[in-house]
């Protein structure tokens, strides 16, 4: 969830293999680098 809300507040991607915290990202509308 920390990793989540640091890309939330400066706008930047997240790049990880976490299946929920991905979708959890997609859902905010942040990019996700996953492998």
């Amino acid at each position: 969830a920390a990793y989540l809300e640091l890309a939330l507040r400066r706008g930047a991607a997240l790049a990880s293999l976490d299946a929920e915290l991905c979708r959890a990202a997609r859902a905010e509308g942040v990019t996700v680098l996953s492998g």
